[in-house]
């Protein structure tokens, strides 16, 4: 692959320049900050994007933002590119909005075809560079005072080049991997020499909870305790509460019997009043017809003339014939005394005495009859009065009965028909009174099931309201129901402690459940990191075992790769280059013929060493894949003149089939290039601008 132009609409600094590369060496010249660093993070920038973020340790801007045009105009750009195959694609970049587009030779939009990652946008140079942005600094791209390592050696790269051979990811060195595990193990797990990491302090914080607990444990027994006496209670309370509307559903049946009851004496009282009613009627009709009978007698004419009859006129009448009969005989016997005997007048006397005796006597019954008669006419007034006493009597004890009635019905009723009807109404409130009960009992024995307890029993209830008077059910009722009311009272009281208790637990109970929730996240972070410290314990033999079997096999590659590299650019001075086990570079030294280590040998020496390293690294990324453009930036700055020339002599001879990128500010440096190439190499040149 090699870039053959650059268009910059806005950049840091630069604004409107258009720079065009071409294959072979190209040399960025100008002065200190004429853009040549913003020119590379421009470069890197629209092949992988620019990340945002915070701020570095050292303050400086995260590239996103340092790189915001200082002109206001567009922050993005084009590129166009070429790959070893031909094919020419351009991409166009927005970095404000983090957008990208890439156009084939006819500018057909293809930028569907590339992935595209949250943090890392679109990936279209992953696929055709073959490698990430971070390879791509760590190889390619180097910049000023870079080709060498940091304090943690040498090491470093080749172990990542190990790396890059298997997994394509320099920056998974094994060797940095390998201390990770360790540090990883020593900072966020802790080894059985530590005493103040995660594990350690887990486990003293685990010690300090479990003792903290025990107080709190004890209280929170009590309070379980009254929880359950709680829950005890409110089911209590719940069965009372079943019981009372069980109660009151009792209750519609004991005045359901009541109402029967009731309604059966008024139904006996006027069925009795109706008994009475009609024996009264008969005994009225029999009065009221003797009434009609004396009412006759004492309207017939002899009647009159009896009770008219005095003494004087039967004592005036004629002479009864009995009487006139002994006077004849009388009379004769005083002739046969005067004509036979005398004893004839004796007799004739004697006959004379009884006629006169006989009148005298008839007298006297005529008398007596007379009275008599008197005495019968006053006894049948009195009679007569009697029966009409009686009647009046009846009437009155039939207007009793009814009235009598009309209070047991509580309405004003007349007569046998009226008391009928009554009846008749009476009998069909029964039927309607004892259906209600029927359905009110089994209503009750349905809904209280499970009331088996005190006088209402529900497997009882039937034959208890049938056989027990009203009153009696109403007293044994008010006694349930306060023994229920004093039930829930007190149950209540009972709910009210338990709940005071509770509260106050409440905050020893919090603080157990914290203490306890404490524990439980702590014993599951130390059982995480006891598994995660198991894992990186195996992670790290195996990394270890895999680290020895790959550098064995790797790093010869490595090594002949970097003595050819280092034969070149030193002219065939320094001949083999190589990493031992600790992966330091080393190199015999030619005037001793002793094994040096490069950080021993002088600045420029290590660097050609480094830069060897770097051009090795990119040589086998590219071997058998896409060629990679070299960027290089003030690579040179501890050269001298000599190993200027051989390095750009080496970089023209070795790497004309690829694009090399030389950013420098230095003149010598560009003199050596033109005298190197013949002139054959393209120089861009900046002015403090940033233009061209």
């Amino acid at each position: 692959m090699f870039i053959e132009l650059l268009k910059i609409n806005g950049f840091g600094k630069i604004t409107g320049l258009s720079i065009k590369l071409e294959k072979g060496l190209n040399i960025i010249f100008g002065g200190n900050e004429s853009g040549k660093t913003t020119l590379q993070w421009f470069i890197r920038g629209m092949l992988f994007g620019l990340k945002g973020g915070r701020a570095s340790r050292d303050g400086l801007p995260a590239p996103l933002k340092r790189y915001l045009p200082w002109s206001g105009n567009d922050y993005g750009g084009s590129m166009q590119y070429t790959l070893d195959n031909g094919s020419s694609f351009r991409v166009d970049r927005d970095f404000l909005r983090n957008s990208a587009a890439v156009y084939d030779a006819t500018y057909n939009n293809i930028t569907a075809n590339f992935d595209s990652g949250r943090d890392r946008g679109l990936m279209f140079a992953d696929r055709h560079l073959g490698l990430n942005d971070i390879c791509f600094e760590k190889t390619v791209l180097i910049r000023q005072m870079e080709t060498r390592l940091d304090d943690d050696g040498s090491g470093e790269l080749i172990s990542r080049l190990v790396n890059i051979n298997q997994t394509g990811q320099e920056d998974l060195s094994f060797k940095k991997a390998s201390e990770a595990l360790k540090e990883a193990l020593k900072k966020h797990i802790g080894t059985d020499r530590t005493t103040t990491q995660p594990v350690d302090r887990i486990a003293a914080r685990l010690a300090e909870l479990k003792a903290a607990r025990k107080k709190p444990a004890e209280k929170r027994s009590c309070m379980i305790s009254a929880g359950s006496e709680l829950q005890e209670l409110v089911i209590s309370e719940s069965r009372l509460k079943k019981r009372k509307v069980y109660l009151e559903t009792v209750k519609e049946s004991i005045d359901a019997k009541k109402q029967l009851e009731e309604e059966s004496v008024r139904h006996s009282k006027l069925c009795e009043a109706a008994g009475k009613l009609e024996e009264t009627d008969r005994e009225l009709f029999t009065a009221n017809e003797e009434l009609k009978k004396f009412q006759k007698i004492n309207n017939s004419p002899d009647a009159g003339e009896k009770s008219g009859a005095s003494p004087k006129q039967g004592a005036d009448g004629k002479i009864p014939p009995v009487a006139l009969l002994l006077f004849g005989a009388a009379g004769a016997a005083a002739i046969l005394g005067l004509l036979f005997h005398p004893a004839w007048l004796v007799a004739s006397a004697i006959l004379i005495c009884a006629a006169v005796l006989f009148i005298k006597n008839q007298d006297n019954n005529k008398k007596a009859l007379l009275q008599l008669q008197k005495t019968d006419a006053h006894s049948n007034l009195q009679l007569y009065e009697q029966r009409m006493q009686k009647v009046i009597a009846l009437n009155g004890r039939i207007k009793d009965i009814c009235s009598e009635a009309s209070m047991a019905l509580g309405k004003q009723m007349e007569g046998m028909e009226g008391l009928t009807a009554a009846i008749s109404e009476k009998s069909a409130v029964l039927v309607l009174l004892e259906q209600k009960l029927r359905n009110g009992l089994n209503a009750a024995c349905s809904s209280g099931a499970d009331c088996e307890s005190g006088f209402f029993a529900a497997s009882t209830l039937k034959d208890v309201i049938y056989r027990s008077s009203p009153n009696w059910l109403k007293d044994s009722w008010d006694y349930e129901v306060e023994r229920v009311n004093d039930g829930l009272v007190q149950t209540a009281l009972k709910i009210k402690e338990c709940e005071t208790m509770l509260r106050g637990f409440q905050e020893e109970g919090e603080e157990l459940q914290s203490i306890d929730e404490e524990i439980a996240d702590l014993e599951q972070r130390k059982l995480e990191l006891e598994k995660t410290g198991a894992s990186l314990r195996m992670a790290l033999d195996v990394l270890t075992e895999a680290s020895r079997e790959i550098r064995c096999s790797f790093a010869p590659l490595l090594n002949s790769e970097m003595s050819r590299i280092i034969a070149g650019i030193t002219g065939g001075r320094y001949i083999e280059l190589k990493a031992d086990d600790s992966l330091s570079l080393n190199a015999v030294s030619p005037e001793s013929g002793h094994v040096r280590g490069a950080m021993a040998l002088s600045g420029g020496t290590a660097d050609q060493m480094y830069l060897a390293l770097r051009l090795a690294l990119s040589d086998l990324l590219s071997k058998d894949k896409e060629s990679l453009p070299l960027l290089l930036d003030e690579v040179f700055s501890q050269y001298d003149d000599k190993r200027i020339h051989k390095t750009l002599e080496y970089l023209f001879n070795e790497h004309m089939g690829r694009q090399v990128i030389l950013f420098t500010c230095k003149e010598r440096e560009v003199e050596t290039a033109v005298s190197v190439t013949g002139g054959r190499l393209n120089v861009v040149r900046l002015d403090e601008n940033g233009r061209w």
